[in-house]
């Protein structure tokens, strides 16, 4: 039985929710990193944010393939 790398066990579903520290320990970045990204967010209250992780997949894509 082969051992899976670490970043396959880690993805989230498609449907989850995660903040901006979920989604730099997942993507394994910096914060720094993860804002000159700039990712899609959704607002959740006054000064709330989230980012689906589907929505950060294909954003992640899309900018591989440009």
């Amino acid at each position: 039985m082969t051992k899976r790398p670490m970043i396959l066990r880690l993805v989230p579903s498609g449907t989850a929710v995660l903040t901006r520290r979920q989604v730099c320990r997942w993507l394994q970045i910096s914060e720094r990193q993860f804002y000159r990204l700039n990712f899609p967010a959704i607002r959740v209250g006054k000064r709330g944010v989230r980012y689906h992780a589907g929505t950060v997949l294909e954003y992640l894509n899309r900018e591989l393939v440009a």
